[in-house]
């Protein structure tokens, strides 16, 4: 048979996608150093270990690899590491079968037949940067750079999404995503105009260290959302374990009984959708019962402030003609009865007013902000939340006071606010909450103001100054949404409904990152009718899944026991640094620098100056007009070939004396990890009480007005200019942001009479401990664990809809239907369901793209209304229905032995030297 033409259907069906990459086995490599795995074998060599980081979620937790031979034998945990201390999960320990996989793309691949037909043949990386750089030059001269996306995240990525932005700057187009106006940043968008920092919690980047914090001072946790137990593991499991051993009291917010709801205090099964109403109904509480503390929200919060009721924002002195100095606010003064200047950071001479009013400044009416929110949330009395939640009201009570009476302690959010369309309401009650309540900066709490420099961080700039205003404005979202500015993601619905329509504009070509769009994307029947459109679809991923089946190309990438990287992880900087590489896989910043070397070869002139030094730097003639020059952070490097080389030009960019790359790698193994700073510097409490050596005044916060602003102005500014992130002042939204909290029903609503007719259950989604996001299904030991996903019932409804335990059914929602198998459970609430999301290496190449049997994304909703701010859709909390299905799937795997196919055959593994990867393009 021809090795260099190939399909699927030449091999036996069991091996799937596995002979894809099989066949391309037999050439020899062209422009690489290699060893077949045979020969390795027969060498005599000692095993070494390498330090380095897990990739199989956002913790990134230290593992101890054991490579010999060449081959990487065992992983276990770095007892190092601040986090997992030790402990690898099981996640963690698959990646083995993860980097030696049969189903790898080993080489550089281009579709020869229709899309979907499976039929390739091998290519150079030469050839295929040649052809696509080609094709995008011929797309920008056509129709502009912006039909160009860059897609990024959504697992099987490696967080180096910076340098797809860099790439995207020069370009001039822009980046989608399948989780980021989904995940997390709703609410540290929100956490950074109120605070000016990231909020932590227990599942992201973040992370905590129950020692660092003081764990034994925590009084009360509260977990919304969040379960720890099974997402983020080491920075998240762990430190919730821990501190609730230590006594602190526990609530969680969860429609299931998770393995932390198990150990709580009180659990509040919550409907699906509706978490806003009872974060505000909390507030509302508090403030009737006076729980909150006063020292705090008096002196250190804007919530006294007067707010002009015309404007919207807070009172200045010199607005009614008083004199004051450079930061100072209107208060009005129960002493006096009347209104007073307040100079930062407050006066105990003046009793200022939380509530009350309207008053009236020289004509202007104003009213406190503490009053503002407290109207704001006052509907929400503990009867109608019961009722609007599906609660009981005397288990929301004792929550709150739980909460309120038990301090310090601290509340983390997890991912299922961020899914609905209040999403950027969730951060901000949130905020309110921590802020009344005085949980910040002071052992037992998670708001910390922990900071540590270094000049170890590795990614560098993403030379912004290259995107012109012009094209910086064509991104969808940027107006209307402008907290998604702040990383610039593109809003996919309106990137969808533009693909259809061709308004504003269409997009033509896509290149890909993440693992599995077609997993990740609400509605995800229709992405693959967009998808299909393109004149060009790029994948650069480690093995195929359904999006690949879309594309023009297959590049292969590096896993991350690969990869060169680094993090870190409170005072400490650890390394992710290669224990081997295989076949021609090249990293996601290599592979931009790559096509970026290559664009410039062709004569594109910002990719040419992109290579040159002088014209990275964000110097005044570099700089376009209008740009936002404030925005700019750390330093700016041009392009570079290796990763060594990229990662030392960054270190060295930001400190001359730092170390090399190789140092740096060399320094952690014998020392475990980089410190940054002594536990004593970083473990620093009430930083906002230090003094100021230049004002001799506290520091207080990173805000304009150096207070915890519960009242969001900011938000209003956002809404008007795109101020702090927009690169380039915007035109205003079409409607003003709102800086108090507010509670807007879902979209699609169990309330609706007519709708829950139709489809009678609240459907909800989240983690399992075995795979995060798209990874894994191809794993395996993985797969025999959790072969399938399962929807969770509770056992009224099962019995109301006919479904048995581990039956298989059917979900359907108004765009659509899935299948799932079965859980019949008590765990979860009556009227709502549960599913994960899945999809299946060995049906990719049927009809299904592998995608389409099991995937709550088949049901998710990709219109609006969106959520306000930032545009999140619906991700979670909308109306299904389940009936009894008569089978599995056609062609999933469920049995053990079936996975067998994707066992690693190690003779069959090359391993090459990764400095020659790019020959003929450097």
């Amino acid at each position: 048979m021809d090795n260099a033409r190939i399909t699927r259907r030449s091999f036996v069906s069991a091996t799937a996608i596995a002979g894809l990459v099989a066949a391309t086995g037999g050439t020899g490599l062209v422009s690489f150093t290699s060893k077949p795995q045979e020969a390795l074998a027969a060498e005599e060599s000692e095993t070494r270990i390498v330090k380095t980081c897990c990739a199989g979620c956002v913790g990134r937790c230290g593992v101890l690899a054991h490579v010999k031979n060449g081959r990487v034998v065992k992983l276990e945990g770095d007892p190092d590491h601040v986090y997992s201390k030790g402990a690898i999960c099981a996640k963690g320990l698959s990646f083995i079968q993860a980097l030696y996989n049969p189903n790898r793309i080993k080489y550089p691949l281009k579709r020869v037949g229709e899309r979907g037909s499976n039929q390739w043949e091998r290519i150079s990386w030469e050839q295929a940067l040649d052809e696509i750089a080609d094709q995008l030059l011929e797309i920008e001269e056509k129709y502009g750079a912006e039909a160009i996306q860059v897609g990024y995240g959504g697992g099987g990525s490696t967080y180096y999404d910076g340098y797809a932005s860099r790439w995207c700057h020069v370009m001039g187009c822009h980046k989608f995503e399948p989780g980021g106006l989904q995940c997390l940043q709703p609410r540290q968008t929100m956490s950074q105009l109120m605070w000016g920092k990231n909020n932590n919690d227990f599942v992201s980047y973040e992370g905590l260290n129950a020692e660092f914090i003081q764990g034994d001072q925590t009084k009360c946790m509260v977990l919304w959302g969040s379960n720890p137990a099974s997402s983020c593991v080491a920075s998240g499991g762990r430190p919730a374990a821990q501190i609730r051993a230590m006594g602190a009291k526990t609530v969680v917010v969860d429609p299931r009984m998770t393995a932390d709801a198990s150990k709580a205090d009180v659990w509040l099964p919550v409907r699906p959708g509706s978490d806003v109403a009872l974060l505000m109904c909390w507030i509302n509480y508090i403030m009737d019962n006076e729980l909150y503390n006063r020292d705090s929200v008096m002196k250190w919060t804007n919530m006294p402030y007067l707010v002009n009721l015309e404007t919207g924002f807070t009172l200045k002195p010199e607005e009614v003609g008083m004199e004051a100095e450079d930061l100072a606010y209107l208060v009005w003064d129960t002493k006096t009865d009347s209104a007073q200047s307040m100079s930062y950071p407050y006066d105990d001479a003046l009793e200022p007013a939380l509530e009350g009013g309207p008053y009236t400044v020289n004509g202007i009416r104003c009213t406190p902000a503490f009053q503002l929110i407290h109207e704001r949330c006052s509907e929400w009395t503990l009867e109608k939340t019961a009722e609007i939640c599906w609660l009981e009201a005397d288990m929301i009570e004792e929550a709150i006071r739980l909460y309120a009476e038990n301090t310090p302690g601290f509340m983390s959010m997890g991912m299922t606010g961020d899914h609905a369309v209040n999403s950027p309401q969730v951060g901000i009650c949130q905020f309110i909450l921590e802020a009344m309540m005085g949980n910040y900066s002071k052992p037992g709490t998670m708001m910390q103001m922990f900071s540590s420099d270094g000049p170890y961080w590795p990614e560098p700039g993403t030379l912004e100054h290259f995107m012109t205003e012009e094209q910086y404005k064509k991104r969808f979202g940027c107006i209307e949404y402008k907290a998604s500015c702040r990383r610039e993601w593109t809003h996919n619905s309106l990137m969808l409904d533009a693909i259809n329509s061709g308004e504003p504009y269409r997009v033509r070509a896509i290149i890909e990152r993440s693992l599995n769009k077609m997993m990740n994307m609400p509605n995800a029947a229709k992405w693959g009718e967009a998808f299909e459109s393109m004149d060009l679809n790029v994948h650069h991923i480690m093995y195929p899944t359904s999006f690949s089946m879309y594309c023009d190309y297959l590049l292969p990438t590096t896993e991350w026991l690969e990869n060169h990287w680094g993090f870190g992880a409170e005072n400490r900087f650890y390394v992710r640094q290669p224990t081997t590489h295989l076949w021609e896989s090249v990293e996601d910043p290599m592979f931009f620098s790559m096509l970026a070397k290559k664009m410039a070869d062709k004569g594109h002139q910002r990719f040419i100056d992109s290579f040159d030094p002088e014209k990275c730097k964000p110097t005044p003639e570099n700089l376009p007009e209008g740009f936002a020059v404030e925005l700019w952070e750390g330093t700016e490097i041009p392009w570079e070939p290796t990763m060594e080389d990229m990662l030392t030009a960054n270190f060295k960019s930001q400190d001359p004396d730092a170390m090399s790359w190789e140092e740096l790698c060399d320094y952690v193994q014998e020392h475990g990890y980089y410190e940054t700073c002594s536990d004593e510097e970083y473990q620093q409490f009430y930083v906002y009480e230090r003094i100021d050596e230049e004002t001799g005044k506290p520091q207080g916060f990173n805000t304009p007005s150096k207070k915890l602003e519960c009242y969001g102005e900011q938000i209003i500014t956002l809404g008007r200019t795109g101020a702090p992130w927009s690169l380039y002042e915007l035109e205003p939204a079409s409607f003003e942001y709102d800086p108090l909290p507010y509670y807007r029903e879902p979209n699609e609503s169990p309330l609706d009479d007519e709708l829950a007719a139709q489809y009678p259950l609240v459907i909800t989604g989240g983690h399992v401990s075995m795979y995060t996001h798209g990874t894994l299904r191809n794993v395996p030991w993985i797969r025999e664990r959790f072969p399938v996903p399962e929807v969770w019932i509770n056992p009224v409804d099962a019995e109301k809809y006919g479904i048995e335990h581990k039956g298989w059914v059917w979900l359907e929602s108004p765009r659509g239907k899935t299948q799932a198998r079965a859980n019949v459970t008590k765990r979860i609430a009556p009227g709502v369901t549960w599913m994960e999301r899945f999809w299946f290496p060995e049906t990719v190449e049927t009809s299904t793209k592998g995608f389409t049997e099991m995937n709550i994304n088949m049901l998710t909703n990709d219109q609006g209304p969106f959520a306000d701010f930032i545009g999140s859709v619906t991700y979670r909390g909308f109306q299904v229905r389940v009936t009894p299905a008569e089978s599995a799937p056609e062609g999933i795997w469920t049995e053990p032995e079936q996975f067998e196919a994707w066992l690693p055959d190690f003779n069959k593994v090359e391993v090459t030297d990764d400095k020659d990867q790019f020959k003929g393009v450097y």
